[in-house]
């Protein structure tokens, strides 16, 4: 799935391994780094115009490459404001379980009576 010319590329799947010379011992061994978005693009490209990188990830995660490594990874604002609250219901489910199985009675308040609080 390439792009124009801001060459966002999916990111292949690719194994750890290691490189070993013809007589089997490990002469050096490469790090192969994992990449946690299917969008990557250089960060040539990305330093030529972010907004329009972005844009033409169709407000979709992307790592920005420097030497075939992730140096960074960008979120637009609705997808970080989805993935914070995420984060939140991951935190507050077990504090909301813990309240719900407790025998404490419930307090019925308004909306209102929140908002004075």
């Amino acid at each position: 799935m390439q792009s124009d010319s801001l060459n966002l590329l999916p990111t292949p799947n690719l194994p750890r391994s290691k490189f070993r010379s013809k007589f089997g011992v490990a002469r050096k061994e490469e790090i192969v780094e994992e990449i946690f978005t299917k969008l990557t693009t250089t960060i040539s490209e990305f330093k030529k115009n972010p907004n329009e990188v972005v844009k033409k990830a169709k407000h979709k995660p992307f790592a920005v490459l420097t030497n075939n490594r992730a140096s960074f990874y960008v979120l637009s604002p609705e997808y970080y404001d989805a993935l914070l609250e995420k984060i939140w219901e991951l935190e507050m489910t077990p504090e909301i379980k813990k309240r719900q199985a407790s025998k404490e009675p419930n307090i019925r308040v308004t909306l209102e009576e929140l908002a004075k609080w």
